[in-house]
Order: C-alpha cells, then sequence, then structure tokens
C-alpha cells in the first residue's frame, strides 16, 4: 500500500503521518495523553489479541486506551481467546456510551483433532473422559512423538517449548531426519540465499542455524537477533521449514499456521515456586496455531500425557474446557496519574471507577458493596498521590515542576525525573549517561555471566542507587504495589564497551546473555533517550548529549528502523 500506511512503535517511526498505522498500545495510549490534535483523523482503532487487557505487565495500557481514547474513535476488538466476551463488550459500552456488537464464532476454519501421548504411544484426548480410561502401555520399541509426526507427514509442524536452549537441543537433534526431495533442497537453499544479502546476514559455513535451515528444520525464540528470527519467519511461511521448534511467543505475534502443534511439555513454573499445568488461554492460543486455512481440512494438536488416570480430568479440562475469564490489570502509572491529575484534580477518581475491574466486581453488587469495593481502588490511588505529593511532583494547586517533567515521559518517568532535577546528567560523561540509563531498564538473569566492570563503584553510581533506593524506600513504606524497579549495573562493561565501537560479535567478551536480549535492552535504554529528548525541549547542552549517546548506541543490530527499511 505504499505511503498509505506507516508504523510507530517505541524503536521506530516511519509515515507516521500516513492513513493506516500499525502501533503499539503503549504508543496510541501516550497519544491520548501527550497529543490528542494526532488522533483527530483517526476513525477506527483495532485492537488486535485483545486478550491481553489480561498481562500483568502491559493490560493496564490497553484498559487506560479503551477508557480515554476520544468518542469520535470506533474500537474493533479481536481475540481467539476471551470467553467472557459478553461482559468485555458491556464493561466498553459503560464507559464509551457507544452502541457496540459482539460478534462471537464458535466454529474454527479448520478444526483441530488433539491427540495425547507418552513414551509409549499416543491416544485421542477424547479417551479422557472413558471411565476405564489407561493410556498406552509400554510396547517392545520406545515411542517417539517426532518420528510419528514425520511417518503420518503431519509437516510443518511447530514444536512448542517453554525453554529457549531446550528448542535448540530439541532441534539439533532432528537433523538428519527431515525428508526433504532434491527439488526441495534445491528450493530451500535458493531461498535462502536470496533472504541472506537482503537482511544483510553473513553466511558462514560454521552458522549451525543455516546448516539446519538447510535441512528444513528451524528454531525461533527471544534470544535470537531479530533478523535471524525474521530470516526464520520467511522461511516458515513459504513451507520450506517443516518443523520450527519455538517458544510460545511465537504464538502471540507471529501469524504463521502448521499443519500440526506439538507440545513438549504442559506442565512449568506458575511464578509461586510450583510446577502446574499451563492456563487453558496458554494452551488454546498456541494449539490455534495448528490447521493452515484454505490448506488443511484439518489441523492436529500433540500434548504429552505423563500422569495417572488421577490427572486425566485436569487435562481434559485443560483441552476441552472454558478458557480462564479476562480480568482487570487496571494500575494506573505515575505518568499517566500526573496526566489525569493536571487536567481533572480531585475528579480523576471519577475515571478510576470506570476501570474493567470496578465494573467486574459491583455487577450486581448491592449500593453499600459497590460504594466500599471503589473505596478500595481509590484508597489505592491516594497512596500513589501521597508519594507524588512527598516527592514534590503535585501540589493542592496542581501539578509542579517536576510533575509537568515527568508527564512527558511514559516509562521509568520517575527515575528520569529525579536524576533530571538531582542534575545527575550534568557531571556525567556520554559513556556514564548510557550505562545509567541502561542500568534503569536492565534485568539481568541469574544465569548469565558479566565481566566485571569500574563504573558500578563509581561515585555516580553509587549516588545514582542511593537515590533509586530511596525512593523504593519511599514506595514500600507507604505500601505501594509492585515498587520501582532498582538500578542494575551488570551490564556495564558491555555497554562501554558497544558505544566504544565494538563489533557485536565481541560482545561476548563482556557477557554471555543472548544477542537478542542484548538488543532488546539496548533498544529499551534508547527509548529513555527519546523520552528524555521529548522532555528536555528547552536544554539545547543536554540535548546535544542525548543525541550524540543515541547515535553511539543505536548502530549495527540495535538500529530497528534501519532493518525495517531493508527491502
Amino acid at each position: 500500500y505504499g505511503d498509505k500506511v506507516g508504523i510507530v512503535t517505541g524503536d521506530v517511526s516511519i509515515l507516521p503521518d500516513a492513513q493506516i498505522l500499525i502501533m503499539t498500545t503503549e504508543i496510541f495510549r501516550n497519544y491520548i495523553f501527550e497529543n490528542l490534535k494526532r488522533l483527530e483523523n483517526i476513525l477506527f482503532v483495532i485492537f488486535d489479541e485483545i486478550h491481553f487487557i489480561n498481562d500483568e505487565s502491559r493490560g493496564t495500557v490497553w484498559e487506560e486506551s479503551i477508557i480515554f481514547a476520544p468518542p469520535h474513535i470506533q474500537i474493533i476488538c479481536l481475540s481467539a481467546t476471551v470467553p467472557n466476551l459478553v461482559e468485555l463488550g458491556e464493561w466498553m459500552v459503560s464507559v464509551r456510551h457507544c452502541r457496540l456488537d459482539v460478534i462471537e464464532e464458535r466454529t474454527r476454519a479448520v478444526p483441530l483433532i488433539h491427540i495425547l501421548y507418552n513414551k509409549y504411544g499416543t491416544f485421542p484426548a477424547q479417551k479422557l473422559t472413558e471411565p476405564h480410561f489407561l493410556p498406552p502401555y509400554k510396547k517392545a520399541k520406545k515411542f517417539f512423538i517426532l518420528n510419528e509426526i514425520i511417518e503420518k507427514n503431519h509437516l510443518p509442524a511447530l514444536v512448542f517449548s517453554f525453554n529457549r536452549k531446550s528448542c535448540e537441543r530439541k532441534a539439533f537433534q532432528m537433523r538428519g531426519q527431515i525428508p526433504l526431495s532434491s527439488e526441495e533442497k534445491k528450493e530451500l537453499q535458493e531461498q535462502i540465499h536470496k533472504y541472506l544479502p537482503r537482511f544483510g546476514l553473513l553466511e558462514t559455513e560454521e552458522n549451525p542455524l543455516l546448516q539446519l535451515l538447510s535441512e528444513g528444520i528451524g528454531f525461533h525464540h527471544a534470544g535470537m537477533l531479530p533478523l535471524w528470527k525474521e530470516l526464520v519467519e520467511c522461511l516458515f511461511s513459504t513451507g520450506m521449514i517443516k518443523m520450527l521448534f519455538t517458544t510460545e511467543t511465537f504464538a502471540m505475534g507471529v501469524n504463521m499456521p502448521a499443519y500440526a502443534v506439538v507440545f513438549t511439555e504442559l506442565k512449568r513454573w506458575n511464578g509461586t515456586g510450583k510446577i502446574s499445568l499451563i492456563k487453558a488461554g496458554s494452551y488454546h492460543q498456541m494449539s490455534g496455531r495448528a490447521g493452515r486455512r484454505g490448506m488443511d481440512k484439518q489441523g492436529y494438536v500433540y500434548a504429552p500425557f505423563d500422569d495417572d488416570r488421577g490427572s486425566a480430568k485436569k487435562f481434559y479440562e485443560l483441552i476441552y474446557g472454558d478458557i480462564e475469564k479476562i480480568t482487570s490489570q487496571f494500575n494506573l502509572s505515575y505518568s499517566t496519574l500526573l496526566s489525569l491529575y493536571l487536567r481533572l484534580g480531585e475528579g480523576l477518581f471519577e475515571v478510576c471507577d470506570k476501570s474493567l475491574s470496578i465494573y467486574l466486581k459491583t455487577k450486581g453488587q448491592l449500593p453499600e458493596i459497590q460504594h466500599d469495593l471503589r473505596e478500595e481502588q481509590h484508597r489505592e490511588v491516594r497512596k500513589r498521590l501521597k508519594v507524588l505529593q512527598t516527592l514534590f511532583y503535585i501540589n493542592e494547586q496542581g501539578l509542579c515542576a517536576k510533575g509537568l517533567f515527568a508527564t512527558q515521559i511514559s516509562g521509568y518517568e520517575i527515575h528520569l525525573t529525579e536524576f533530571f532535577f538531582a542534575g545527575f546528567f550534568e557531571n556525567i560523561s556520554l559513556k556514564e549517561l548510557a550505562i545509567l540509563l541502561n542500568a534503569i531498564v536492565f534485568e539481568g538473569k541469574r544465569s548469565d555471566q558479566y565481566s566485571e566492570s569500574p563504573y558500578p563503584e563509581k561515585e555516580f553510581a553509587k549516588k545514582a542507587n542511593q537515590l533509586i533506593d530511596h525512593l523504593y524506600k519511599l514506595e514500600v513504606l507507604h505500601q505501594i504495589k509492585d515498587p520501582l524497579k532498582l538500578l542494575d549495573f551488570r551490564l556495564a562493561s558491555a555497554i562501554e564497551a558497544w558505544v566504544d565501537g565494538c563489533r557485536f560479535e565481541d560482545l561476548s567478551q563482556y557477557t554471555s546473555c543472548s544477542p537478542g536480549d542484548f538488543v532488546r535492552t539496548a533498544r529499551m535504554t534508547l527509548q529513555l533517550v527519546r523520552q528524555l529528548l521529548n522532555a528536555t525541549k528547552e536544554h539545547k547542552g543536554f540535548r546535544e548529549q542525548l543525541l550524540l549517546c543515541f547515535r553511539m548506541l543505536n548502530r549495527d543490530q540495535v538500529d530497528a528502523e534501519q532493518q525495517l527499511t531493508l527491502p
């Protein structure tokens, strides 16, 4: 569609005035609070995968966007995993005062056949309801599900695993086992040779991923470099990759179905120190990638059953039972609270009453119970307002200078505002600026290694830690849920090397974190630079430093806009 379609995310902005804009929900929410004029000519907003309103970290952004979007905008919401559609629709009508139609389709375009397996064989999932059900008993030869799928030619197949290293390990275990004709091998090589130069990727015989791809096998996860993930996606979309090992993220943002979906596991850590079955919503999101519209009469889903009959009911409910209802994650950020306080003052509490959580809790309740539930949410907001008042962001007259500054930032607004007003950015070098901003966003993994750096022991880093520790303790004192993230300087040596011009492939000298994770955290650091540029339009000297810092960070694999504009 040429210049009719643009994209705006935290990393890129291409044709931002186009008729159709693809954007993250965070960007749309920011438009609402920062510059409503941008939305004057927008008639429709499509929220794809609206079930993300249930996401613990991002759900509130979707909810805020629906509540605060200008009334002239018509909203279209799409999802395959929202069981309480009518309830969600009723809430939207109550806050937007609009006509809304709920369109529900329960028949899949391509029906799915669910098959369970253990180390001895397979059986239809529906057998779980039989009173004398027994899973396959021991055979003479050990059964391997992926061999079965190859023998039945249920390819291409997506193989889901919840661990990145497991994806890669299982992919390499399948080398030499995918039957490709000579014509398919030739076409696959031609496709690889076509995409590599287009993405600026180098072809080397030592590259293990290229060796796998040439055999019709691939892996895909968030730890990979974005361009290598895109190469895998392009090859998979052609049907050339017959077996792709991937994490669940492939089912969330990539619309690439397969003939069959295979789960290598149905249990995972649930965040409370226990291993349990995944949620039904996750199962349906991933299994829904089976069956290609217009190509397959049916899709196949293979899932492991490694328990006795006592778990049969749980497995059956996971596959055929109801998906968990959408709930609310409403939790106004400081930046959003400040914007509302600027516009509405104490009237912001009326806005809080429009949240999905209040709607769900008060529906059908007696008036006095409704009042108590609203007061409970108001108390949480008052706690945050008290913190803002203590830090001199607001007073009885409205927003103070710090508050006005913070409204221009979305994401880590308290960190950046406190550092700016404390003068932290005035007396540090470009390297220290990049390292400090990275420490705000970076969350290292215990399993990764990091080379030692002198920066965490430098005076500026010690003072920065002291400041954030003070803010953290203040929030704890006021019983704030999910207090501010503490600084993490473990990636300092890698960031220092990067801004010094280090080659991307040499970063492994400084950290064992995956290439994809480094790119992600570097891009998040760049987003903080953009936020500061937006908030400091009248500070010419500091802006020059920020622009230099941006150029030093935004190069090679980190430069998302350059990658998006590749032919």
